[in-house]
């Protein structure tokens, strides 16, 4: 699905999931194939343009400052800890955070301060772990009122409203593109 030009044909999500604006799909981590209407197709075209044109300067002026600073910066900056760069940097007014995995950002203080992991009670799956709400109101907090869709429960509804008939619904699940 992707080639490896400039203008790549598929944008690669962060669980796994391609956009293939060529061939107007998303297939998901499972291998799941869904249909993208064709006004987002084309709208996603566009921005994966954009994109490729920023990551093509953002690249070429990463590789300049690197050149600049020559092979003598990684070693100097390997002789100290993380945070004293972080400290460095923030007191120099550039905001910056440490790159963390998904379990160190859950085990965050911060994060676990502000219940962006809550854990809810699914039917069928038992206690599952979701994203809190990222907007805390004092006089009426916010709760969550079901859990979420099993997966590909909702797909027939979707194609439908985005004018496939029934027959090619059907055709896809034969496929197993749905």
């Amino acid at each position: 699905m992707a080639n490896s030009g400039d203008e790549s044909e598929s944008i690669r999500g962060r669980a796994g999931m391609v956009i293939d604006t060529v061939s107007g799909v998303i297939v998901d981590a499972k291998g799941v194939v869904t249909p993208l209407p064709k006004a987002a197709a084309k709208e996603l075209r566009k921005l994966e343009k954009g994109l490729a044109a920023a990551r093509k300067t953002e690249s070429k002026r990463l590789r300049q400052v690197a050149a600049a600073a020559g092979p003598e910066a990684g070693a100097e900056i390997a002789k100290r800890p993380i945070a004293h760069w972080l400290d460095v940097l923030n007191a120099a007014g550039v905001p910056c955070g440490r790159v963390m995995s998904l379990r160190e950002v859950f085990d965050d203080p911060q994060v676990r301060h502000q219940q962006m992991r809550i854990t809810i009670d699914h039917p069928k799956h038992g206690p599952l772990d979701v994203l809190g709400f990222p907007i805390k109101f004092t006089d009426d907090p916010c709760r969550v009122y079901r859990p979420p869709p099993d997966l590909g429960v909702d797909t027939d509804a979707i194609l439908a409203e985005l004018g496939y008939a029934p027959a090619e619904v059907a055709e896809l699940h034969a496929k197993r593109a749905a």
